[in-house]
C-alpha cells in the first residue's frame, strides 16, 4: 500500500436482482466498511506497525449456506483432499505436494524451469551479453546453497556494481511427467495415458545405439507462494488470477461465461447446470472465493498434477472410487482427520461420497439417486382386458458430457500450461440404476465433483491461519516476546527500509483484504511511479526481480479462448486497472456478465489511460518468511540476507523496467554497508514466525506424504516420506529451505 491520494474502488451492483446480500457485501467490502465483524480494519498503515493477526477473521463467502451445510465436514474433505497423493494422475501428486512445509515447498531436486514464462527454454543461459551463466543448471538437478542467488554483483549492496553473473532460469515446483490422459479407470488411483515426448524436461540415458530419451517431472514456471494465512488474499497465484469471485469450473470468475460453465443442480427430480452469477434462475455468487478460484487450477495442469486433457469429471469418477488418502498414514491425534481415521492407520474409514453428502447441500449431488420407473408393461387380451402389468426397472439421470468439446486451453507465450476450461458440453439421460456407466457419462456428483473440492480445500486452507508469532504477542502487549535485535529491525522495516510500502497491513502483503479493504485503499491505485504517473493494481508490484518480458505477471491476459465480444475478441486483461479502463471508455468495452465485477478506476481518470502492471506480481505474505523459501517469483534468492541484499541495492533490473517500476524500489542507503542494521532486519523476520507452523502443531499437522524429490540414476521416482503428524506436532522445528541439519535458523539466513 502506497502513501499517495487515492479514491475508493468501487463495483457496479445493478445487475444483482437475485442478490441483495451480495450487493451490501460488495459495498460494504469496496467501500471501506468490514465486511465482516472481529477485524480491526480502523488499524494505523504507515510507519506504525499493524495490530497483530488475531484481530482479524478469515473470510468466507457471503452466500456460502447455500452451497454447504456443514462447515466443519467440509473442513474434513478438504484437508483429505488436499493431501490426498491420489488426485494427481500418476497418483502420486497432491496439491500438498508443493505445499507440505509451512505452506510452500522446500524440494531441492528437479526443480528448475528454463524461464518458460519468458520464451526460453534452455536450462541455466542468460539474456545478458558478457554475462557468466549457471552452465551447470540442468534437467533433474540438484540444487546447492553455492547455487543462489541467481543473480550477482561484484557488491552485492550497490545497483553500480557490475553483473557478474545472471540466469533466467526460475526453482519452481514439479510436477507429473508429461502425458496424454486418455481415461480413468475405477479403483485404480494412476490414470490411463498414452506418450507424449516433453521437448524441455527430458533426460538421455546410454550413448549411440543405446541413447535413450525419457522425460522426467516437469517444473511449473513461477515459485509456489505459501498456502498459509491465503485465504486473506483478493486475489490468488502470483499474477491473481484466482479470481474473487468462483464460477464453478475455473480460476477465471465471471468472465468465462460459457455454456458449459456452472454447477449442476437437482431441480425437483431435474437436472439443470446454473451459472454462479446472482441473476434470477441461476445460483447465488460466491465471493471471497479466490481459494477456490485457485484450487481448480492445478489438478488439471499439464505442468502441475494432470496429464494432458483430462476434467473435473474424470477427477470425480476416479477419487469417488477410492479410500481417501488410501496409501497414507493419518495420524490417531490428526485435529481434524483424526476422528475418520481408519482402523488400520491408512486412510479414512468414510468414503469421498459419504463426505460429500455430509458437507455440502442436497442438491448439488442427490440428482442421480435410484427412482422407481414410471413406466409399465401391459399385455391385453383381445377383449382389451388387461391381464399383466408389470413395473419398469429403476432408473436414475446422469449427465453425459462431450468432453471434446471442452474449451481446450494450450500452451502460449505467457502460460506454458495445457488445461480445460471445464468438462464439456452435457447432456441428461435417464439410465438403469444398475447400469454401469460409459466413460463420458457421469453422476451429478462426478459431474460437481470441481464444486466440492474447491470449495472444501478453500474452508480447509481458511483454518491456516498462522497469529501467534512473536509479533503478534508483542502487538498484544508482551514487551518480552521480541529480542532487542528483532525490535530494532521492525523499526527499519516500518521506516528507513520502507518494506511496508508493499508489505502492509497484518499480514504483511499489500494483497491482502485488510489492506485492500481498509478505510482509503481499493483495488486499483492512481500514483507517481518510477516514472511519470499510472494506475496500478494494489498488491501486485514491479520490484525488477527479472526483466518485464521474462515475465509479464498481472501484465498479462486471461486466456485467448475466453475473448472479450465488448473489445474485438481480445483476451481480457488479468489487471484490475486495465479492465478498469475498458469500462470507463465509451460505451464500455465489457459484456453485461462481466461489467458489474469489474471495479471502477478512482477518482476522476480523466484523459490518464497509462498502466503500470507488466512484470508486476503479488506482494508475498511474510509470515513464517524464515520457512518458505526460495523467495522471489523467480525462486532466486535462498536465505534472507540475499532478500535483504536485493532491496539494498535497489533490485535486479530496475532500468529496465523503468516503465511499471515500483516507486519504492531504490538504494537504501541507510542499509548499504550497514551490517547490524542488516542483521536486524532478519531478526524481525524471524519473529513472523509462528511456532505451530515450525513445529507442525495443529492446525498445521497433517497426513503422511510422499513426494517426488526428482529422479534416481534409473530415472524412477526419488521419493522422499513426510510422515504423519498429530495435533501435538513434531519433536523438531522444520528447517529453512536447503538449511543444513543443525545449522541455526539465524545463522542460516545472515548468509548472504
Amino acid at each position: 500500500m502506497k502513501k499517495s491520494p487515492t479514491t475508493l474502488v468501487r463495483f457496479d451492483s445493478r445487475r444483482f436482482r437475485a442478490c441483495s446480500a451480495l450487493v451490501l457485501s460488495l459495498a460494504l467490502v469496496l467501500g471501506g466498511v468490514p465486511a465482516y465483524p472481529g477485524a480491526a480494519w480502523a488499524q494505523i498503515i504507515g510507519d506504525a506497525p499493524p495490530p497483530s493477526l488475531k484481530t482479524l477473521r478469515p473470510p468466507k463467502p457471503t452466500n456460502l449456506a447455500d452451497y454447504v451445510k456443514d462447515e466443519a465436514a467440509a473442513i474434513r474433505l478438504g484437508k483429505a483432499l488436499f493431501w490426498d497423493m491420489q488426485v494427481g494422475s500418476d497418483g502420486k501428486t497432491a496439491c500438498a505436494s508443493c505445499h507440505f512445509q509451512a505452506g510452500a515447498d522446500p524440494r531441492s531436486k528437479n526443480q528448475l524451469n528454463p524461464g518458460m514464462n519468458g520464451g526460453d527454454t534452455v536450462f541455466g543461459n542468460t539474456r545478458l551479453s558478457g554475462v557468466k551463466s549457471f552452465s551447470q543448471f540442468k534437467p533433474n538437478y540438484q540444487l546447492q546453497t553455492k547455487d543462489f542467488p541467481l543473480h550477482r554483483r561484484q557488491n552485492m549492496e550497490r545497483q553500480a556494481s557490475k553483473i557478474t553473473q545472471d540466469t533466467n532460469d526460475v526453482v519452481s515446483s514439479q510436477g507429473v511427467v508429461l502425458k496424454q490422459f486418455t481415461g480413468v479407470t475405477p479403483g485404480s488411483a494412476e490414470d490411463l495415458a498414452s506418450s507424449l515426448a516433453d521437448p524441455v524436461f527430458k533426460v538421455t540415458t546410454g550413448k549411440g545405439k543405446t541413447a535413450q530419451t525419457v522425460n522426467i517431472r516437469r517444473v511449473e514456471p513461477v515459485n509456489a507462494p505459501s498456502v498459509v494465512n491465503a485465504v486473506f488474499n483478493f486475489a490468488n497465484f502470483l499474477n491473481g488470477r484466482a479470481n474473487h469471485f468462483f464460477n464453478g469450473s475455473n480460476p477465471f470468475g465471471p468472465a468465462d461465461n460459457n455454456d458449459s460453465t456452472g454447477v449442476w443442480v437437482n431441480e425437483g427430480g431435474t437436472l439443470a447446470l446454473k451459472k454462479l452469477n446472482g441473476l434470477t434462475g441461476e445460483l447465488p455468487v460466491l465471493d471471497f472465493a479466490s481459494l477456490a478460484s485457485q484450487a481448480t487450477g492445478p489438478p488439471l495442469s499439464d505442468l502441475e498434477m494432470s496429464w494432458r486433457g483430462r476434467t473435473w469429471a474424470d477427477i470425480g469418477k476416479k477419487m469417488l472410487s477410492l479410500e481417501p488418502l488410501a496409501n497414507q498414514q493419518v495420524d490417531a491425534s490428526d485435529s481434524v482427520l483424526g476422528v475418520d481415521r481408519d482402523a488400520d492407520g491408512k486412510g479414512l474409514n468414510k468414503s469421498y461420497s459419504e463426505l460429500i453428502q455430509a458437507a455440502f447441500q442436497d442438491k448439488f449431488w442427490d440428482g442421480s439417486a435410484a427412482t422407481a420407473s414410471q413406466t409399465t408393461t401391459v399385455t391385453t387380451t383381445s377383449t382389451g382386458i388387461v391381464t399383466a402389468k408389470q413395473k419398469g426397472p429403476d432408473t436414475k439421470q446422469v449427465i453425459r458430457l462431450d468432453t471434446a468439446k471442452a474449451p481446450l486451453k494450450t500452451a502460449d507465450a505467457q502460460d506454458p500450461r495445457t488445461f480445460k476450461l471445464n468438462s464439456g458440453e452435457g447432456q441428461v439421460i435417464e439410465v438403469s440404476a444398475e447400469q454401469a456407466l460409459a466413460a463420458n457419462e457421469f453422476t451429478q456428483m462426478e459431474a460437481n465433483f470441481v464444486l466440492f473440492f474447491a470449495l472444501s480445500v478453500q474452508l480447509y486452507q481458511s483454518t491456516l491461519v498462522s497469529d501467534d508469532a512473536p509479533f503478534d504477542r508483542f502487538q498484544e502487549g508482551d514487551a518480552t516476546a521480541l529480542s532487542a535485535a528483532a525490535q530494532r529491525g521492525m523499526g527499519i522495516f516500518f521506516n528507513q527500509g520502507r518494506c511496508n510500502q508493499c508489505h502492509g497491513g497484518s499480514l504483511f502483503t499489500n494483497q491482502a483484504i485488510d489492506v485492500i479493504i481498509a478505510l482509503g485503499e481499493g483495488l486499483v491505485e492512481r500514483m507517481g511511479m518510477a516514472q511519470g504517473e499510472a494506475f496500478y493494481d494494489t498488491g501486485f508490484y514491479n520490484i525488477a526481480v527479472t526483466p518485464t518480458a521474462e515475465d509479464i505477471g498481472r501484465g498479462g491476459t486471461l486466456p485467448s479462448i475466453l475473448p472479450n465480444p465488448a473489445d474485438g475478441g481480445n483476451p481480457y486483461p488479468l489487471s484490475f486497472s486495465r479492465l478498469g479502463l475498458l469500462k470507463q471508455a465509451n460505451p464500455t468495452r465489457l459484456p453485461d456478465w462481466y461489467y458489474p465485477f469489474v471495479p471502477f478506476l478512482p477518482g476522476n481518470p480523466g484523459s490518464l489511460t497509462r498502466v503500470a502492471v507488466d512484470g508486476a506480481h503479488k506482494t508475498p505474505g511474510l509470515r513464517n518468511v524464515e520457512l518458505s523459501g526460495p523467495y522471489f517469483h523467480n525462486g532466486g534468492s535462498a536465505t534472507l540476507m540475499q532478500v535483504v541484499d536485493f532491496y539494498t541495492r535497489g533490485g535486479n533490473f530496475p532500468a529496465a523496467n523503468i516503465d511499471n517500476l515500483d516507486p519504492f524500489i531504490a538504494e537504501i542507503a541507510f542499509l548499504q554497508g550497514n551490517e547490524q542494521a542488516q542483521r536486524d532486519l532478519v531478526a524481525f523476520m524471524l519473529a513472523l514466525t509462528d511456532d505451530r507452523v515450525k513445529y507442525e502443531q495443529a492446525p498445521f499437522d497433517h497426513p503422511e506424504l510422499l513426494v517426488p524429490n526428482g529422479h534416481n540414476a534409473d530415472l524412477s521416482d526419488n521419493l522422499v516420506t513426510i510422515p504423519a503428524v498429530g495435533a501435538d506436532g513434531r519433536t523438531t522445528p522444520l528447517r529453512p529451505f536447503l538449511a543444513p541439519a543443525g545449522t541455526d535458523s539465524f545463522e542460516f539466513h545472515i548468509t548472504p
